[in-house]
This record gives C-alpha cells, sequence and structure tokens, in this order.
C-alpha cells in the first residue's frame, strides 16, 4: 500500500474477515494509516497485490548479432537528463486539493445515459450527475466531483443499495 500523496509504503498481509461498506477495498489499522500518515477525511491508498508463490521463468532468449554490433560501436561518454515539466508552485498547490470523481457506467447511446442520469437523480440525492462524452460511440455518466471521502462515500452508498456493484473511483 503506498499514500500517493507523500509516498510512503508499507508491506501488509490482507485478510478478508471484516464486514465492511463495498466502498472500500480494504480496511487497515489506525497503527498502519499512522504510519502512512494518511489523511482520514480523504483516505486514498495505492494498492498493488503481490501474490505469493508465483513466478516466471523466461525458457530461452535471444541477442541477435546485430544488437551486439550496436552496443560495440557506440560508447557512450555522458547522459544528461533534463526536467521538461518543472513543478511550479501552483501545480504543488492542486495536488494538495483532491477530488474524486464515481463512475456509474459506460454507454453507447446518449439518450441511455440520460435516462439513467434522470432516474437516478430522482431515486438518490446526488445532484452532480453529468454526462461526458469519451468518444462518438462511448458516453460516460458520472457522479462527482467530490472534494472528500465522506460524501463520496455517501453517494457510492446510496448508488450500492439500488443494485450498481461496480463502481469505479477515481483521484482527479
Amino acid at each position: 500500500m503506498t499514500n500517493p500523496t507523500n509516498s510512503k509504503f508499507i508491506v501488509a498481509k490482507i485478510y478478508k474477515k471484516a464486514d465492511y461498506p463495498n466502498i472500500f477495498n480494504l480496511l487497515i489499522s489506525q497503527k498502519v494509516a499512522n504510519v502512512l500518515e494518511l489523511n482520514a477525511k480523504n483516505p486514498y491508498l495505492e494498492i498493488v497485490e503481490v501474490k505469493k508463490n508465483e513466478t516466471f521463468i523466461a525458457k530461452k532468449s535471444n541477442i541477435f548479432d546485430e544488437e551486439k554490433n550496436v552496443a560495440e560501436k557506440a560508447p557512450v561518454d555522458e547522459v544528461l537528463m533534463n526536467d521538461l515539466n518543472p513543478a511550479s508552485k501552483n501545480d504543488i498547490k492542486q495536488k494538495d486539493q483532491i477530488s474524486f470523481i464515481l463512475v456509474i457506467n459506460d454507454f453507447y447511446y446518449f439518450e441511455s445515459a440520460k435516462r439513467l442520469k434522470k432516474q437516478l437523480s430522482k431515486k438518490t440525492k446526488i445532484n452532480n450527475l453529468s454526462i461526458k462524452k469519451i468518444n462518438d460511440k462511448k458516453y460516460r455518466l458520472f457522479a462527482g466531483p467530490f472534494k472528500n471521502f465522506s460524501t463520496l462515500k455517501t453517494a457510492y452508498i446510496s448508488l450500492n443499495k439500488l443494485g450498481f456493484e461496480n463502481l469505479n473511483i477515481y483521484k482527479k
């Protein structure tokens, strides 16, 4: 698990014994949250799964003669790196202002997305439903942006009660 705001990480073993709302992919202890210096208002982590006892062995590898010749004929004296996108003070301030988007579903027809948006507006208290055109044949219905995790959580749980199970959360 990695806290993307400060790059602190921890390796942990995950047990599936706890009962918690579906919005949480993972439930961590307060001790782990303290180690990662996690913000309680926006508890956003990046999770990387490491599977036990899985290995990959390459059975065969080839290096062609042309590749060997290039390495011998092109000596490298010096390597320079330039940062083409230096971070400005405005960029740093924007990173502190996190917002979340809740993707409800993608649709082939705009009218289908519009119809579901209308129904969800009636059945839930979510006011910030929007439709975005992804390409000529894809329209995305989403809720947000949410300024903090607690408002996102409320919207997620209300949609989950209506039967929406595969909701995706994106950090903006």
